[in-house]
Order: structure tokens, then sequence, then C-alpha cells
């Protein structure tokens, strides 16, 4: 099957920013809100007690109503670019795990389900001291693990359809390099598992044994 894109630089920079504006204005939403919530019991108290105030409170009111509003917009908006960046990078992975998949959902793989296992296997790499240079041409191959269940259940109970893929590092993200449907058991453990380069090896190893000394066969015990 051809190479199916599940991460990509660019993408990926691209809804890492849009996340990040969300979270700002998030951020700068829930400050409004409490200044509001702070302002309108300074206005119920100066009305209680008849002073001068409640006309420049409730100006600041609106204000706040104003810009919340606004930033209600502005969120919206930048979660429908999100939503619209994510389907169009994830569509065809979609496509290709629905024709594999059929009807069957509970125990199969989607699409957003390879993007956090791309993640995962990332956050690996960088764990292990991959250089990113290294990190091309990287495989994870896995499969989701059965229900749980009593032992007495799982004699009597029989197979699920699942989803078995493998994924492979590029230069700029990650692909589904292939997936076709499975089978899991009751109880049985998922199968994970990473492939990487000589390279990439080479830095795993090297980070492992930072600080490390080996002694010579002969030295005193």
């Amino acid at each position: 099957m051809r190479q199916i894109k599940i991460t990509t630089k660019a993408t990926d920079a691209q809804l890492e920013a849009l996340n990040t504006k969300i979270e700002k204005n998030m951020q700068r939403k829930s400050e409004a809100q409490a200044k509001l919530s702070r302002l309108e019991t300074q206005l119920r108290t100066s009305e209680e007690i008849n002073t001068d105030r409640p006309g420049t409170i409730k100006g600041q009111i609106d204000r706040l109503q104003k810009e919340l509003l606004e930033l209600g917009a502005t969120l919206d908006q930048y979660r429908s670019e999100q939503s619209d960046l994510k389907a169009t990078l994830l569509q065809p992975l979609a496509e290709r795990l629905c024709k594999i998949n059929g009807k069957a959902s509970t125990y199969t793989l989607d699409a957003g389900d390879l993007r956090v296992l791309a993640q995962e296997a990332e956050d690996v790499l960088i764990q292990k001291g991959v250089a990113q240079k290294n990190r091309a041409g990287a495989e994870i191959e896995f499969r989701p693990a059965g229900k749980p269940a009593s032992n007495r259940y799982a004699n009597m109970a029989g197979a699920s359809i699942t989803t078995r893929v493998k994924l492979r590092r590029a230069t700029d993200g990650w692909r589904l390099l292939d997936a076709a449907r499975d089978r899991c058991f009751v109880n049985q453990p998922e199968f994970r598992q990473i492939r990487v380069r000589p390279a990439a090896h080479d830095d795993i190893l090297r980070k492992a044994t930072d600080g490390i000394t080996v002694l010579s066969d002969d030295a005193e015990i």
C-alpha cells in the first residue's frame, strides 16, 4: 500500500501555532470572566449603598462583555481552522482504516489513534537520545490489547476484530506503512515493537552508557 501521512512538520507546526493561540485566548477569556464577576459584585454593592459608582462600573461591565463575545468568536475561528487542518491531513488515513476495519470499531484503530501512536513513538526516540537526523527510517508496529475480563469469561469468549499497523518515520513526520485487520483475544496484551536504524541505535547506546566506564576483566574486585 502507498504510504499515508499521519504527521508532517508543516501541518504540525500550524496545529501547534493554533493550539498556542487557543490556549492564550482561553486564558484571556478566563481572566475577563473573573474580572466581570468581580465588577458585577461591586455593582450590586454600589447600588445597595447608593454611591455614585454604578455608572462607571456598568461601563466597565459592558466593555468586558463585548470583549468576551469577541474572544468567543476568535476561539471558535481558531478551533474551526484546527479542525479543518486535522480533517484535511487525516482524511486519506481515515478512509484507508475504514476500508480495513469495516463496521468494527470497539477494538480497532482510527486516524486519531494513529496520531497518538506516532507521537508516542516520537517521544520514545527523543527520550532514548536519538538525534533528529537519525530518526528517519524508524518503525513502530502495533496491535491493541484485547478486552479485559475474568478468566472464566475469557475461556468462553471469542476473538475481537482489531487493527494491526506499521508506521515509519519519514524526514518530516510519520507515515502509515501498512495496516491490516487482525484479531485480539480476551486479556491478550498489546503488541508494540519499535525498530530503528543502526545510527539511531548508536545514539541510544551512547545515551544509555553516558558516564559509565567499563573496567577491564583483571580489575581488582
